[in-house]
């Protein structure tokens, strides 16, 4: 596998992802429709080599070298955006109010961009509002404010992500060979530039 390059495996229902963690360490996750239902992690990790068994390398070396202590287990969630971030002078910020599958890995990163954004919200707009203006008045309108910049790119992630993450889960024959030809027709360039703007955001470059 490239340097600094996650891929991702497809089969029927189940995925299986690869990618650098730093340090020359990999990271693995696997997706599958049919659920595990031990609690305890070495029945668990058994079930799991048997649903990717055929799987091609290295997936069941990495299941089989993961240290018991190390497997997390969760469902995949979200849920639809909502407004009305903030209250008075409180606001929620990344999964707590835009929750998103882990499709695309962006769960903790919109929560950093929401601080950085928040806080250049609340350096602009809470020492610049008129001070006829109480303190609290001012901090609610950069929190209205940070919402308004944030509002569409965490809604349009999350709703990605939830897409994608449905489109990777296609088990039926029919769904899953037309799967195979929509990623072999659509064009690198395009999916890197659509990935780009994703990832190669700057949450410091927003005009506030």
């Amino acid at each position: 596998m490239p340097a600094a390059t996650a891929i991702e495996i497809y089969g029927p229902g189940q995925r299986f992802g690869i990618g650098p963690l730093g340090f020359g360490k990999l990271g693995w996750w696997a997706s599958t429709n049919a659920p595990i239902k031990s609690t305890d992690a070495a029945t668990a990790r058994d079930e799991l080599l048997r649903q990717f068994d055929g799987w091609c390398d290295p997936v069941s070396e990495l299941i089989e070298a993961t240290p018991l202590d190390s497997l997390i287990r969760n469902p995949v969630c979200d849920r639809g955006a909502v407004r009305g971030w903030s209250s008075g002078a409180i606001i929620l910020l990344g999964d707590a109010i835009h929750p998103t599958t882990p499709n695309l890995g962006q769960g903790g990163c919109l929560a950093i961009e929401d601080a950085a954004v928040l806080a250049r919200c609340l350096r602009k707009y809470a020492s610049n509002v008129s001070r006829n203006h109480s303190q609290r008045s001012r901090i609610s309108v950069a929190l209205r404010e940070f919402e308004r910049l944030r509002y569409q790119r965490a809604a349009g992630i999350a709703r990605y992500s939830r897409v994608y993450g449905s489109i990777g889960q296609w088990e039926q024959p029919w769904s899953v060979h037309l799967r195979h030809i929509a990623q072999s027709l659509v064009p690198a360039r395009l999916i890197a530039r659509y990935l780009g703007e994703i990832f190669k955001y700057d949450a410091y470059a927003v005009s506030i």
